[in-house]
């Protein structure tokens, strides 16, 4: 009987053990998730951006119509975002309002505002903008702007 005891007690510990190690590593992984706050957003919408530990280095927006807008590239000096290449920054918060991006339009660098029209955007994070995203470390997650 003591040994049946014994038995069923490391059962149990053994069960309470494993889901205390499942959780922890949920957790983890949950800190290696990219993801946006919302998917169909306003114009007067503040949209936050989910990082993980591990990420690309610069951020932009893409329009419906395929134009680039960069709102984060240190290595370009461009900054319309509060976010900084720090490893304990979790998160961006993006007024759609107001943001503005640096793009290329006939050559010549321009300031914009980047949600001008109702349409599907796409948040991306590459250490590589100008490569297809297969050739480079990157997230994207698509958005629309009602």
């Amino acid at each position: 009987m003591k040994y049946i005891t014994t038995l069923l007690l490391s059962f149990f510990i053994l069960i309470l053990l494993s889901a205390c190690t499942e959780k922890t590593h949920e957790k983890r992984e949950s800190s290696n998730v990219f993801s946006v706050s919302q998917h169909i957003i306003n114009s007067d919408h503040v949209l936050t951006i989910l990082l993980p530990e591990k990420r690309p280095s610069k951020l932009s927006i893409i329009s419906p119509d395929g134009q680039l807008f960069i709102v984060h590239s240190q290595e370009d000096n461009i900054s319309f975002v509060p976010y900084e290449d720090k490893i304990d920054t979790k998160q961006i918060i993006i007024p759609i309002s107001s943001l503005k991006g640096t793009t290329w339009i006939d050559g010549k660098k321009l300031e914009q505002l980047v949600f001008k029209k109702r349409g599907k955007y796409t948040v991306y994070m590459a250490d590589n903008l100008e490569t297809e995203p297969e050739n480079t470390f990157h997230f994207k997650q698509d958005i629309e702007l009602k």
